[in-house]
């Protein structure tokens, strides 16, 4: 992971740890370039339905505290973390299918897409499919 990134991720860790614990009534910003983790963004999803945001967190396929199950389709998954859980539609890089098996990944990763609620009321982050460039013919 690439310094610049991992600023923003580890700031509010830095800041919790400094204040003693995470309260949930405190402020959390969003956006697709500042990644939040999902222990402090769940809390505060109502704020951002149908933006776009950046969540980070460890790949689960079923083993995580989401409740029900997958909202969308069968191959969706959960980005967990030690108290939460958000439900993902989608891959992300990172995230290789055998990292949503219990204890395979430790490794958080970033999800960066749009924030829905489903027509049942469950928040989904929609992952942002990987841009691949085009191939260029000689």
């Amino acid at each position: 992971m690439k310094p610049a990134r991992l600023a923003p991720l580890l700031a509010p860790l830095l800041l919790s740890a400094c204040a003693g614990s995470y309260d949930a009534s405190q402020p959390v910003t969003f956006g697709p370039d500042l990644v939040v983790p999902v222990d402090y963004a769940v809390p505060h999803l109502e704020e951002v339905i149908d933006q776009r945001i950046s969540v980070s967190g460890i790949p689960r396929q079923r083993e995580g505290n989401c409740r029900g199950v997958q909202p969308i389709s069968s191959a969706d998954w959960m980005l967990t973390g030690k108290t939460q859980c958000l439900w993902v539609n989608g891959r992300v890089s990172g995230a290789n299918l055998l990292d949503v098996r219990p204890g395979l990944s430790k490794e958080p990763v970033i999800v960066t897409g749009r924030l829905i609620r489903t027509d049942a009321g469950v928040l989904v982050l929609k992952a942002e499919q990987p841009k691949v460039p085009a191939a260029t013919l000689p």
